[in-house]
């Protein structure tokens, strides 16, 4: 049975908070296969640059679920592996923000915990065009995104050699233009 009287807190966190290390938690129990240390360099990095929003969800005490985004620049890893695939110029690459990361722990989803981080991530990011990149295989994901009104850039693309295809999904946001 399913405790529907827990409260859910949304909170930003940002490179200085403790929080950051809440967000690093949950993002390598959900990807068991990334470490701490590089996890929380990744986070520390990511937390640095243009335009970075984050939010944990917190229940009590218990940090749960973990978003995040960056302004999406040319010189980024992530920009310059999308731009090689779809074109520099593509209009979805300018004035754009890249949901970089969301995850809620599996004991908690399909609880709209995800929504909520989505939704206040895009709420407060400055650019027409958010993009994000999410594994091929992961159908929860993509269907999640898809209901959201997220459209395909690019069907699928490995970014290392021998590793899993992730497609590229797009949002546009004309009033933000």
């Amino acid at each position: 049975m399913v405790n529907t009287s827990i409260d859910y807190e949304l909170v930003p966190f940002t490179y200085n908070s403790p929080l950051l290390v809440d967000a690093v938690k949950v993002y390598t129990h959900v990807w068991s296969q990334r470490t701490y240390g590089e996890s929380i360099d990744f986070f520390k990095n990511n937390a640095r640059r243009q335009n970075f929003y984050g939010y944990v969800v917190r229940a009590g005490k218990q940090t749960i679920g973990m978003g995040f985004g960056t302004r999406s620049m040319i010189g980024q890893w992530w920009h310059d592996k999308v731009a090689q695939k779809v074109g520099e110029d593509h209009p979805a690459l300018q004035d754009a923000w890249v949901l970089v990361e969301l995850a809620i722990l599996p004991n908690y989803r399909n609880r709209g915990l995800g929504l909520r981080i989505h939704d206040a991530l895009l709420a407060d990011q400055p650019y027409p065009n958010v993009l994000l990149s999410t594994q091929v295989d992961n159908s929860g994901a993509r269907r999640f995104y898809e209901r959201y009104g997220w459209d395909y850039l690019h069907a699928g693309f490995a970014f290392f050699e021998n590793h899993p295809l992730f497609c590229i999904m797009h949002k546009h946001f004309p009033e933000k233009v």
